[in-house]
Formats: structure tokens, sequence, C-alpha cells
């Protein structure tokens, strides 16, 4: 995957919250712990479209769960899983 630089602005507690993470050893660089925190995002996202798709399917109780629904449900999960991490 190729590198590219973005730069942020970060208001001056964030800031400082950042680069105390970093000095305490979590996180080998300010990089990192941006890195990190968009993978969270990114990981949260995808279990909030898992709990939709649950949500839905439990509104719906009047579809029986067959082998061929998990199969579909799965896949979409995996769908909005990939989707998410591509942005």
């Amino acid at each position: 995957m190729a590198v590219r630089t973005l730069n942020i602005s970060l208001p001056e507690e964030l800031r400082d919250l950042v680069v105390r993470e970093v000095a305490s050893g979590g996180y080998g660089s300010v990089s990192e712990f941006v890195r990190e925190a968009v993978r969270d995002s990114l990981r949260r996202a995808a279990l909030d479209r898992l709990e939709a798709l649950a949500l839905e399917g439990l509104a719906t109780p009047e579809v029986e769960a067959t082998p061929a629904l998990w199969r579909s449900i799965r896949e979409r999960a995996r769908r909005a899983d990939r989707s998410t991490r591509r942005r």
C-alpha cells in the first residue's frame, strides 16, 4: 500500500493528548497513533452496520432462518465491511 502524507490541524488539547500517548510508549509515532484511530473508526462503522443488519433481521420475524438466509446475511455483512475498509 502506498503511503501518502496528510497534514491535519488539531485543537491544542487534542494535539497534547496525541503527544502524551506517543511519549508514554503506547505508539511509535504520531502517524501510528492516527492510523490506529482511523482503523478503530472503520471497525466501529462496520460493527454499527452489522448491528443495523441484525436489528433489521430481528424486525422481520416472519422470515424463516434457512441456511440460504444466513449466507445472504453473512455476504451483506462482508460487503458492508469491505465498503468501510475502502473509505
